[in-house]
């Protein structure tokens, strides 16, 4: 350690008045009473001559010199999960965020266009909020449903209406392919799922 650092001399003054060779014995002397009091609990001892480049020796006095890390508890994850179910089927927690807030008033709007026109329809805001980055993500119909049922949305389909749905169709958004309805059905569905981006962008 380098004189020129700020040591603090608990010995009073001590390390000016004896020399070098003096000051080692004395250290020698501590070290030893440091092993037979192993109870004392004490502060670190320094020990430097005038113009000593170096402290000779540093006792560490006291039975444990390194207290236990503290641990803090790790914050929940938010974002493109705070949506998503996990698989024992618990409800997703909905975080007073501006995105919950934008969600809902394209729902609300979505509702007074007529856009959904059918209960089913929320299966392709399903879809597409699946596939959309910084969007919630479900994996299941039932956490879809839970989180608008939390969002305050009223009239929602069942789970099993959703989930027949989803097996009608194929394909990445906007490209969807469905095996239960006509190119005007498919046009109407597909176009949910685009004013639902779009409002989502614009709110």
């Amino acid at each position: 350690m380098n004189h020129n650092e700020e040591v603090p001399d608990f010995l009073g003054g001590l390390g000016d008045m004896l020399p070098t060779d003096v000051l080692k014995k004395v250290n020698e002397l501590l070290e030893q009473l440091h092993r037979k009091d192993k109870d004392h609990q004490g502060s670190t001892v320094f020990i430097y001559a005038p113009g000593s480049q170096y402290v000779d020796t540093q006792i560490n006095i006291g039975k444990d010199t390194h207290p236990e890390p503290k641990t803090h508890p790790v914050p929940p994850c938010v974002g493109r999960e705070k949506g998503r179910n996990g698989t024992n089927g618990a409800a997703p927690v909905i975080s007073s965020t501006s995105d919950d807030e934008r969600i809902l008033r394209c729902i609300n709007v979505m509702n007074e266009e007529g856009m959904l026109k059918h209960l089913y329809d929320y299966t392709w805001v399903m879809e597409v909020m699946n596939r959309t980055k910084d969007l919630p993500m479900f994996d299941t119909p039932a956490s879809f449903i839970t989180y608008m049922e939390d969002l305050g949305i009223k009239r929602l389909p069942s789970e099993d209406t959703i989930i027949k749905k989803k097996n009608k169709f194929t394909g990445t958004f906007p490209d969807w392919k469905f095996t239960d309805c006509d190119t005007t059905e498919a046009t109407r569905r597909i176009n949910v799922g685009k004013r639902f981006l779009s409002l989502f962008r614009k709110s």
